[in-house]
């Protein structure tokens, strides 16, 4: 829990803990089995992963939304009112329901916003 929880939790339920690193919220979800100890440390030895997939998220948002939407990111582009167009603000880490995948380390499934 070297990462995330040294970061300072801004909120505890049963079922998740909130903590905040930069500007991005991240939670843990907290499954009612096994002890939660094990899965915040598991959360937060799968956070880097998650937190590596933010920029490739961030680029594929990026792509499907300017595809999407042509005339607004049009009248956005020449109005140049912002650099940062699209960010991540939040990462749920459900280290309950990782998958083993053949190429790499399980890898949490996570909503990123």
């Amino acid at each position: 829990m070297k990462r995330l929880l040294s970061s300072g939790t801004l909120g505890s339920a049963q079922s998740a803990e909130e903590v905040q690193i930069a500007r991005p919220l991240v939670w843990i979800v907290i499954p009612a089995y096994g002890r939660r100890a094990d899965w915040l440390q598991r959360g937060d030895d799968l956070s880097g992963e998650s937190w590596r997939e933010g920029d490739r998220v961030v680029a594929f948002a990026r792509q499907q939304s300017r595809a999407m939407l042509p005339d607004f990111w049009a009248a956005h582009d020449q109005a140049g009112i912002s650099d940062e167009q699209l960010a991540v603000w939040g990462i749920w880490i459900s280290p309950g329901h990782a998958e083993p995948r053949p190429s790499r380390p399980a890898v949490p499934r996570c909503v990123l916003w």
